[in-house]
């Protein structure tokens, strides 16, 4: 229970850290997210997890992020505009990141194997179960559909599916390295990349998806 609690502060600390940068300024969303790159990059060295191409790919994902601030969203359709930045909608997508992977933990507890008895990923993640993905993937689509309707049920999924496989990277580069964790900067998470593996090909994925349906 103490672990939960100490997961469930620092998740809250953490959000709200996120939230301000990301959607109180163009610039501030930079700095943080190069900031966060910068981490997840000293991260990979630190631990031998990967090569220059994923210190690429970390910068690919972070410049994705601040690049959904660019859209907006009125009438079912998507549009871009590189003059426009609103972090709100960075948050948004954020937001259904955010429920996918409390959902996902939280369903995995209560209801991991308990009709699908092989896991998800049992050599490169032995905890994770179909279940918790499952559910995870679902609650990601309905936070969507929240934010921009029917629509939403589709690109949350898309989401949910990919930060689950993005974090099944990140569980299988630790594994290679022979670590539990990326780091300890994160109280009840771990490092910098645990926290935000999510974002890996969900957010590169969901910049290109919303580009290509903007036009």
């Amino acid at each position: 229970m103490s672990e939960l609690i100490t997961r469930s502060i620092t998740g809250v600390v953490l959000v709200a850290v996120v939230v301000f940068a990301t959607s109180y300024s163009f610039e501030t969303s930079v700095l943080f997210w190069t900031l966060v790159t910068v981490l997840g990059v000293r991260e990979l060295l630190q631990n031998l997890m990967g090569t220059f191409l994923c210190s690429v790919l970390l910068a690919i994902t972070a410049a994705s992020v601040v690049g959904l601030g660019f859209f907006s969203f009125s009438d079912q359709v998507f549009q871009f505009d590189s003059g426009s930045y609103n972090g709100l909608n960075t948050v948004a997508f954020l937001s259904v990141i955010w429920a996918n992977d409390s959902f996902a933990y939280l369903g995995g507890i209560a209801l991991g194997r308990k009709f699908i008895s092989k896991g998800l990923s049992p050599i490169i993640s032995p905890k994770k179960s179909w279940e918790g993905a499952l559910i995870g993937s679902l609650f990601s689509a309905l936070v969507a559909y929240l934010f921009i309707g029917t629509l939403g049920i589709f690109l949350g999924l898309f989401i949910g599916i990919l930060a689950t496989l993005s974090d099944l990277i990140e569980s299988k580069a630790k594994r290679k390295a022979g670590i539990k964790d990326s780091g300890t900067l994160l109280p009840g998470h771990g490092g910098i990349l645990d926290r935000f593996d999510a974002l890996l090909l969900s957010a590169p994925f969901t910049f290109i998806v919303i580009y290509i349906i903007s036009q």
